[in-house]
C-alpha cells in the first residue's frame, strides 16, 4: 500500500523497487485510449461543477443511495463493513469526495513528464486497486452462482450509468436545462472514468441515450 500511494502521488518511477505486478498495473492505468479527448473530459467536469448542489443531491440520493436497494453490490458493501454503523457515513463521504475530485481542470489526467496525475485520476485508480483487493479477498467465499464475481463488469457498468445517464436524467426531472453538448461532455468524462476503473470499453455507453437504454 505504501508503494501504491507513492506511485499514485509521484509516479511509478518514484518506486524503484516496485514489484512487476505494480508496474504492470501502472502501465495499464497510465495508458490513455485513443478515443479520450481531455478537452471533453475537462468540460464534463466543468458541467458537474456548474450544477452545484443540485448535482450533489442527485448523485447522493438517486445515483448512490438509490442504487443500494438492489442486491449484490449492497450485500458486498455490508460484508466489507462499508455500510454498517458509522462506516456508512464515511462511505458516503468518501464517494462524495471522489465525485468532487473529478470536476477541476485536468483532474483526470494521468502523470506525465514529471507532472503528477490529477486528484480525480489518483482517486479513481485507488478505487480500482481497492476493488481488486476486495475481489481477491471475497471471491473464494462469495456466492458467485447467484451474484457473479464480487465486483463484476455488470455491476461496474450499472454504477457508471447511475453516475452518468441516470444522473443527467435526474437533473432534468428537477427542471435543470442540460444541453446536448453538456450531455456529451459528461458522458465522455464517465466513459473514461469507467475505462480507468477497469470496465471493458465495449460495455461503456458513449451517449446519454445509449446509457439510458
Amino acid at each position: 500500500m505504501a508503494m501504491l500511494r507513492t506511485a499514485l502521488d509521484k509516479g511509478i518511477a518514484a518506486v524503484p523497487d516496485a514489484p512487476a505486478v505494480l508496474r504492470a498495473f501502472f502501465d495499464a492505468v497510465t495508458t490513455v485510449p485513443a478515443w479520450v479527448d481531455f478537452d471533453l473530459v475537462n468540460e464534463g467536469g466543468r458541467v458537474l461543477s456548474r450544477l452545484g448542489q443540485n448535482a450533489a443531491d442527485v448523485l447522493l440520493q438517486l445515483s448512490l443511495i438509490g442504487s443500494y436497494r438492489f442486491g449484490g453490490p449492497t450485500d458486498l458493501l455490508v460484508a466489507t463493513g462499508g455500510l454498517t454503523g458509522s462506516s456508512t457515513r464515511r462511505r458516503l463521504a468518501e464517494t462524495q469526495k471522489w465525485t468532487f475530485s473529478l470536476t477541476s481542470h485536468d483532474a483526470m489526467r494521468p502523470p506525465r513528464a514529471g507532472v503528477p496525475g490529477g486528484e480525480g485520476w489518483r482517486l479513481t485508480v485507488h478505487v480500482r486497486a481497492m476493488h481488486a483487493l476486495v475481489n481477491a479477498s471475497f471471491e473464494p467465499r462469495w456466492d458467485t452462482a447467484r451474484w457473479g464475481l464480487p465486483i463484476n463488469q455488470a455491476d461496474l457498468v450499472a454504477t457508471n450509468v447511475l453516475f452518468s445517464a441516470v444522473y443527467l436524467g435526474g437533473l432534468r426531472v428537477l427542471g435543470l436545462q442540460i444541453s446536448d453538448k453538456e450531455s456529451q461532455e459528461v458522458m465522455h468524462l464517465w466513459r473514461y472514468i469507467g475505462w480507468l476503473i477497469g470496465v471493458n470499453e465495449n460495455l461503456l455507453p458513449i451517449t446519454e441515450e445509449e446509457g439510458t437504454r
